[in-house]
């Protein structure tokens, strides 16, 4: 009797741990960053920003979406090409997407509408299986909240041997990539796959950062430079306007 109650109490345990994975998985991270553009100040502007002549989008990610001020190049890029169009973003250092959608004042800045969103999760986001739930949980809630007419996935890039994902992974329950090929397969095909299931976009960032990476990256072998931003945005703006073009037409 003693071991049907014990087998039986394990069950529940096992049923109960189930189907609670997905709480588990967005409760993984929680303390969210809250540095530079997700502090409460930052959201309440954008919560008040007025509308302008052109489609709003909003950046949300972290330090690699805010190094060098990534949204800005991507604006000036924008009216370059003689585009009207209203940049934002909501970004933390250290910030990960299932942290930031945690936040009330972002969730009350998306309700304010964006045409667009360009998501951006942590760069070894692709290692761990949580990690990788909470990522896609993340941007469906962003986007619904948002109501955006298009969604272009920002995603991150291999580092060059001898940074230390090779040897560490991120952390637990991960397997390190063999190479930057392997890391960079397993970042695109996170964002390919969040991007096929939703009819998004996903900006071949990835790809153009893998050649020469060393040309676009600062010191520490993680954040891009100057010249790398640029080409960041670049691709970025690409990828943007042809999603403008098709939400105009």
């Amino acid at each position: 009797m003693r071991r049907r109650t014990m087998l039986l109490g394990a069950g529940m345990a096992l049923g109960t741990g189930l189907a609670g994975i997905g709480t588990m998985t967005f409760r993984w991270h929680a303390s969210p960053r809250r540095t530079q553009g997700l502090s409460d100040a930052h959201l309440r502007n954008l919560q008040a920003l007025p509308a302008g002549t052109g489609p709003r989008v909003l950046f949300v990610g972290n330090s690699m979406t805010l190094r060098h001020d990534l949204p800005t190049k991507v604006a000036a890029l924008a009216a370059e090409a003689g585009v009207s169009v209203q940049i934002a973003h909501a970004a933390a250092r250290g910030s990960r997407l299932v942290e930031a959608w945690q936040i009330e004042g972002l969730r009350a800045a998306l309700a304010t509408g964006w045409d667009v969103l360009v998501l951006q999760d942590f760069s070894t986001t692709c290692l761990r299986a949580p990690d990788r739930w909470g990522s896609a949980h993340a941007m469906r809630e962003m986007a619904q909240a948002a109501q955006a007419r298009a969604v272009l996935l920002y995603p991150t890039w291999a580092f060059p041997p001898g940074h230390r994902v090779y040897q560490e992974g991120a952390g637990i329950l991960t397997r390190p990539p063999a190479d930057p090929a392997d890391f960079a397969r397993c970042i695109t095909a996170h964002y390919d796959s969040i991007a096929q299931a939703e009819g998004w976009t996903r900006a071949p960032v990835t790809e153009v950062l893998q050649q020469d990476t060393a040309l676009w990256l600062e010191d520490d072998l993680h954040h891009p430079n100057p010249t790398g931003t640029a080409r960041i945005a670049g691709v970025l703006w690409r990828s943007l306007q042809q999603l403008l073009a098709q939400n105009s037409a």
